[in-house]
């Protein structure tokens, strides 16, 4: 992607001309409705001529416009005031498209309706503040499950207490890939994958991938499989490739764009002939302004992030929607998440 020819707007004083520019769209087409509406009113039907003349209709279109200003100025202290945030006001206003603050920057991204909408929003869950999650929607053969995200950073895991603590699926970090192509190994992985097998859990996995080279995806990829191999045929849950911003990543092109999704696509290809469901993970950002959305269209997705607004709008496996849960059996904050299981018709 051409990061020159997006819509890009800088923090700071830039905030202020999106919301302003914002402004004069919504307050000239609100003058514009009020002008009509008046002019329609002074018009004597008949006679074909109207009352009000060439001064009268600057008049009331300086009105209709300063009202607009008002009410909206209005609503914009308010929702500051309530606690909603600039991008929270800019997603408001572009709900056709998604607002991400990456770099020190907003970026717009539309939103490609043949890329694959997401099937369930933010209405169709209840999440208790224990982070008990239920699926309230009206999908027909879709249910959602609640579980965890586990690293060597948490520690030892009683995974008995775990189980037995509302969690259904364990995504255990495998490890994170290299530039060079190698993987270091998550020094718990074996003992996590195995403890959540042993309680009941389903096991899926992950692994932080790094670099935009093919080969050395490819090789991550490679490596992944290889730690993965005494689990392969147990997993029920995704084997996942993280995706993370890299420095210097505004600077990257549409060619290097799509070369990174494309390799992902092999890398994919990859995990599913080894007989495991691969998934491509990552924040907004990740997903939407280092990858292309259409070129990994058909691969699961897991949403990460921590967004309990779910503002991702593309189809989606798993999503990672809160940092901060408490678990029993394991020390401190823990990630949890939701995945999103569809009946198959057997």
């Amino acid at each position: 992607m051409d990061r020159d020819t997006n819509p890009v707007r800088r923090s700071g004083l830039y905030r202020l001309n999106i919301i302003l520019l914002s402004l004069i769209t919504m307050l000239s087409a609100a003058g514009a409705l009020y002008l009509r509406e008046e002019l329609r009113r002074a018009w004597e039907p008949g006679d074909g001529q109207s009352r009000f003349g060439s001064e009268k209709i600057e008049e009331l279109k300086k009105e209709a416009a300063e009202q607009e200003r008002e009410k909206v100025l209005a609503e914009i202290r308010q929702s500051l005031e309530d606690g909603t945030t600039v991008s929270g006001m800019l997603r408001d206003m572009f709900a056709d498209q998604i607002v991400i603050t990456a770099g020190g920057r907003y970026w717009f991204m539309p939103v490609e309706e043949d890329t694959g909408l997401r099937a369930a929003s933010r209405d169709d869950f209840e999440i208790g503040e224990d982070g008990a999650v239920r699926y309230t929607g009206g999908a027909e053969g879709v249910s959602a499950i609640r579980g965890i995200d586990v690293s060597e950073a948490n520690g030892d895991i009683d995974w008995e207490r775990t189980a037995g603590d509302q969690v259904a699926f364990a995504m255990v970090h495998l490890g994170t890939g290299q530039e060079d192509g190698t993987v270091s190994v998550d020094r718990r992985f074996a003992r996590n994958a195995a403890g959540a097998l042993q309680n009941g859990l389903q096991l899926g996995c992950y692994m932080e991938i790094y670099g935009s080279d093919r080969e050395s995806i490819l090789n991550q990829t490679e490596g992944m499989l290889a730690a993965l191999r005494p689990f392969i045929g147990r997993l029920n849950c995704p084997a996942a490739l993280v995706v993370h911003m890299p420095d210097g990543w505004e600077s990257s092109t549409e060619e290097e764009r799509q070369s990174l999704s494309e390799a992902l696509q092999t890398a994919c290809t990859m995990i599913e002939e080894a007989g495991c469901t691969p998934a491509i993970g990552g924040d907004i950002a990740a997903l939407t302004l280092l990858l292309d959305p259409a070129v990994l269209a058909d691969r699961a997705k897991w949403y990460t992030g921590y967004d309990e607004t779910l503002y991702y709008p593309y189809a989606w496996s798993l999503w990672q929607y809160r940092a901060g849960g408490t678990i029993e059996g394991i020390t401190g904050d823990v990630n949890l998440n939701i995945h999103l299981v569809e009946e198959t018709a057997e």
